[in-house]
């Protein structure tokens, strides 16, 4: 592990990870398989599909090799360290507390700390993209389902 990289496939991998929390946090999950099977079968376009199909990707598993087993746990451990912004339009996700996994891995003596500094960052980043899209789109859904009133 001393000298591994940052390399496109630990990327994704991360990531995927990042996004799977994200969305089991705020129970996010829609099985987007019949809206595919519809579009298919009403000749909906290939690009249309293909947004469908990648949703239902992101519903599926993810894998990671054991060397990321500690920015796994590590990202595990701050589930309730997250820093949010709550105005009157609703909430939304800043980050999670980075310097204290800092702390945590100094303390544990934990090898490339700037490493998995590093991948916490990237995880960090694609789950608070995925948990504000979520939060978002449901603020969207209960504002069209609000019935709208006129005031004379």
């Amino acid at each position: 592990m001393a000298d591994r990289l940052l390399g496109a496939r630990q990327k994704k991998r991360l990531t995927a990870a990042a996004i799977h929390w994200a969305r089991e946090h705020l129970d996010d999950y829609t099985d987007y398989q019949p809206t595919i099977d519809a579009l298919r079968a009403a000749g909906a376009p290939p690009e249309v599909i293909a947004d469908y199909e990648a949703m239902q990707e992101e519903n599926g598993d993810f894998e990671v090799d054991a060397d990321e087993a500690e920015t796994i746990s590590m990202f595990l451990r701050l589930a309730n360290h997250w820093r949010l912004d709550i105005g009157m339009s609703g909430g939304y996700y800043l980050g999670c507390d980075i310097d204290l996994a800092l702390k945590l891995l100094e303390h544990r003596k934990a090898e490339n700390i700037d490493l998995v500094a590093d991948e916490l960052l990237l995880m960090e980043a694609a789950a608070k993209n995925k948990l504000n899209e979520i939060l978002q789109r449901q603020r969207d859904e209960r504002k069209q389902r609000i019935p709208t009133q006129n005031h004379r």
